[in-house]
């Protein structure tokens, strides 16, 4: 008998253990905030999306820098000339084949470099021609400076950076919409826990009507009290009953929210909060908390980001406004022969450059574009600048105030758990009355109303402070940054 009690009792731990592990079960995901939170930054849609933001931005990238792109060109060309002739001496008949190739590419210096090598065949029936077949191939150098507007590829180079610019700003844009989103999954966890003690508290009040109502049967079987203490009693326990049934439907409610927040797919799942609706300690002073937020927030940080690329569009237009200035130069040698060999041999074996330098200018008259442009950039870079005032000053005042809330809802908090326990030793006394005859059904019930209004308060006084933290930390834009890492933001294959 006695090993038959150590083996039960041996197996109800160990049921006890599994049940409080919960996500030893299958379909039962026992989750800490910080769980909750990195498996919501892991799996939801939301996350997912909100990076492909970010990827379709950087492929923006490769748009602005192909400017730098090295170009390879070539061309083949077949010509039959048997047209009617002035002279006869041009011949009836003539054949040209021309294979060109060459190479170019744009530095960001604004300086052009172009390599090219051309080879002409060209076949004659003429009579008056040493060799009927010659090909002519040539190897030549060009160089192209800009000098002007885009001086020393100011311009290019201004294009790729406002280009940068603003993909940091769309990453920063999407870091503060993950962070958002993040902040509406912390809230519904602690909405999930506070419905979870809001289910135990109603169980415990379920007991107690339980309780009053089987001793109130007894009273009246026995002839001490009226019928009407007797369904006051029964009445109060099945209100409670229903309470409860309510309770636990809004439970499964916030479990599917949080569910789907997560992006867990299997339709029996539950989630079992670890952590509890407790206050946690002091908040760090306001100085402090504001300097974070301004080292942190990801809207300041993406109107920065605007400010630079539009401090460089006004450096870019104001270029505009020069002349464009073109400086070239180009080297080049030809070689001479009977066949192709030949040709390309004589390139180098001989010496016959052809050199040339040209300046090209191009400068319109009135210049109405280029002076528009640089008059709405210039605007359009004082306006950044009040922007990033505005939102800093607003950043200030947002999280003074939120400091202040937290504050106020610690307090709150502290003191409708005093409240909790002042109704209930208001309820327990009143309950030793009642055991003697000096109270009523009807002041147990109310009393027992009180006890459970102020238990929720308590717990909902928790739970808003808790939120007013979240909030607090979402706008230091601090939130995301315990679950970020360097390749975070980092391309799926």
């Amino acid at each position: 008998m006695k090993f038959r009690t150590v083996i039960i009792t041996i197996s109800m731990v160990f049921i006890s253990i599994g049940f409080c592990w919960g996500d030893e079960s299958p379909g039962v995901y026992s989750l800490s905030l910080k769980e909750a939170s990195r498996l919501a930054i892991e799996n939801s849609f939301d996350v997912q999306l909100l990076k492909f933001d970010a990827w379709l931005a950087r492929a923006r990238k490769g748009l602005t820098t192909s400017i730098y792109d090295t170009i390879l060109n070539g061309e083949v060309k077949y010509r039959d000339d048997q047209s009617r002739k002035t002279s006869t001496i041009f011949g009836s008949k003539t054949v040209d084949n021309d294979y060109n190739a060459g190479l170019t590419k744009k530095l960001p210096t604004g300086t052009t470099v172009g390599v090219d090598l051309a080879n002409n065949r060209n076949a004659t029936n003429s009579s008056f021609v040493t060799q009927p077949v010659t090909h002519d191939s040539s190897l030549g150098v060009s160089i192209t400076q800009s000098l002007g507007s885009n001086f020393f590829g100011m311009q290019d180079r201004g294009e790729v950076n406002i280009t940068h610019s603003e993909i940091e700003q769309s990453e920063y844009t999407s870091l503060d919409r993950m962070e958002e989103f993040l902040a509406s999954v912390e809230k519904a966890y602690w909405e999930l826990a506070l419905f979870v003690e809001k289910e135990v508290i109603q169980e415990q009040i379920v007991v107690q009507a339980q309780k009053l109502w089987d001793s109130q049967r007894e009273k009246f079987n026995d002839g001490i009290i009226e019928k009407a203490e007797l369904i006051a009693s029964e009445s109060n326990y099945k209100i409670r009953v229903n309470e409860l049934k309510i309770m636990t439907s809004q439970l499964a409610s916030r479990a599917n929210i949080l569910c789907l927040m997560l992006n867990i797919s299997d339709e029996s799942a539950q989630i079992v909060p670890k952590d509890t609706l407790t206050s946690p300690s002091v908040l760090p002073e306001v100085a402090e908390t504001i300097k974070t937020a301004l080292d942190n927030r990801w809207d300041f940080k993406s109107l920065k980001a605007d400010a630079k690329a539009r401090k460089i569009r006004f450096s870019v237009s104001k270029s505009s406004l020069w002349p464009q200035i073109d400086l070239k130069a180009s080297l080049r040698r030809n070689g001479l022969g009977d066949h192709f060999n030949h040709s390309i041999e004589n390139i180098s074996d001989t010496d016959n450059p052809d050199f040339s330098t040209s300046i090209m200018v191009n400068f319109p008259l009135e210049n109405t574009k280029a002076s528009a442009q640089f008059k709405q950039s210039k605007l359009d870079q004082a306006r950044s600048l009040v922007e990033l005032k505005r939102l800093e000053r607003k950043i200030v005042l947002e999280v003074t105030d939120q400091w202040r809330d937290c504050q106020v809802l610690f307090e709150v908090a502290q003191s409708q758990d005093a409240v909790a326990l002042l109704q209930t030793q208001k309820f327990e006394e009143e309950s030793k009355r009642f055991n003697f005859g000096r109270s009523s059904i009807d002041q147990i019930i109310r009393f027992q109303e009180d006890v459970l209004n102020a238990r929720h308060r308590a717990i909902e006084a928790r739970k808003d402070f808790l939120n007013a933290v979240i909030e607090l930390q979402r706008r230091q834009g601090v939130l995301l940054k315990p679950y970020l890492s360097e390749d975070f933001l980092k391309e799926t294959k």
